[in-house]
């Protein structure tokens, strides 16, 4: 992702990387959030490809985006993000889950 948002100028607020799909929060200055995802989906899937010994698409289908219009909305999104794990039932609670940016994000790790 690092190379993504260095090639795009994206801001990456929020991640959170689930079985089999991932949510990002992210800001685009250039208004190229689509290159940025494809870049991003593209780097991803080439590697998990090459890790697993794998061809073909990894991502089933278009990613969907949601303009954050406001503070209140940017909480939500947040709690989305960073809750999923725990709605999904994959740990009991929000901290423990290591495939977010929630602990960096209120500054239980760095990053």
């Amino acid at each position: 992702m690092r190379e993504e948002r260095e090639t795009y100028g994206a801001e990456v607020y929020a991640d959170g990387l689930m079985g089999n799909h991932f949510h990002l929060i992210v800001a685009t200055p250039h208004g190229n959030l689509a290159d940025f995802v494809g870049g991003l989906e593209s780097r991803f899937a080439s590697y998990s490809n090459w890790r697993h010994s794998n061809v073909g698409h990894l991502f089933g289908g278009r990613y969907r985006a949601t303009t954050i219009e406001d503070d209140i909305h940017l909480l939500i999104a947040l709690c989305y993000v960073f809750l999923n794990p725990v709605s999904a039932g994959l740990v009991e609670r929000i901290d423990a889950y290591r495939w977010s940016t929630y602990r960096a994000t209120i500054g239980l790790d760095h990053t």
